[in-house]
């Protein structure tokens, strides 16, 4: 009865979140922001059928209690926040692509959490870096990436129940296919906004071609920097039973 009541509870969680994901893909419609629009409403749509499909989806993965898995969270966030402040950036037409270690975290944070409070420790970050950086109209999908691409590391590592190892051989291919999804929502989100922006085609194959090495050498540094990250951290908490209590 209590696990029913958990999951009813997760449910509404997801169909809230998906609600405001909805409106704010409304607003910016009504704005005529439709390269904002348009993917507010994919990241409402992706939630409704995650609330739908994925009801059974462990949240602690850690065995910690809800405090100590916020504090893990809200200390991801900032690292990842860090993350992005290490990094080359490259002017690109009123458009942002730049190199750094941001992505690392946001690998790293799947993996260490889990993908829900993996998945806000990564979008919290990248959130906040777009703010303080003066991208504050692209913070929420940033948000949506970043929290996307820990879900997907997070949900691959440790599985729908959270029952499963974190071995190698989930580990590695978890932030592959999570770094390329982010890497193809990122790529297709630029190519819509160069679009809707009115960039002529040759700026547009020019500021696509940059964008596409930008992102999958993130993909490559946060891959081949994560996992021994992972892996070794992740000895040091066991050790000091500040996480991974199962």
């Amino acid at each position: 009865m209590e696990q029913h009541a958990q999951t009813q509870k997760k449910t509404l969680i997801g169909y809230v979140m998906a609600a405001l994901f909805a409106i704010g893909a409304a607003v910016a419609g009504s704005m005529m922001q439709l390269w904002l629009a348009l993917p507010l409403g994919l990241i409402a749509v992706f939630l409704l059928i995650a609330s739908i499909s994925l009801r059974n989806l462990r949240y602690n993965i850690t065995g910690k209690d809800m405090t100590s898995n916020l504090a893990f969270t809200g200390l991801l966030a900032a690292v990842v926040l860090a993350g992005f402040f290490l990094s080359i950036k490259f002017p690109l037409m009123g458009t942002k692509a730049q190199v750094g270690f941001g992505n690392v975290f946001c690998v790293l944070a799947g993996l260490v959490l889990g993908p829900v409070y993996g998945g806000f420790a990564a979008g919290i970050g990248g959130f906040f870096y777009d703010l303080l950086t003066g991208w504050a109209d692209s913070s929420l999908v940033t948000f949506a990436l970043k929290f996307l691409m820990a879900f997907i590391t997070g949900l691959i590592t440790w599985g729908i129940h959270g029952d499963q190892k974190p071995t190698l051989k989930r580990i590695i291919p978890a932030a592959i296919v999570g770094s390329l999804a982010q890497c193809l929502l990122y790529l297709g989100h630029g190519w819509l906004e160069a679009i809707l922006l009115g960039n002529p085609e040759d700026a547009i194959k020019y500021i696509m071609g940059v964008k596409v090495a930008v992102t999958l050498v993130n993909a490559a540094i946060a891959d081949v920097v994560a996992i021994p990250l992972f892996e070794a951290i992740r000895s040091a908490l066991k050790r000091s039973h500040l996480a991974f209590n199962r």
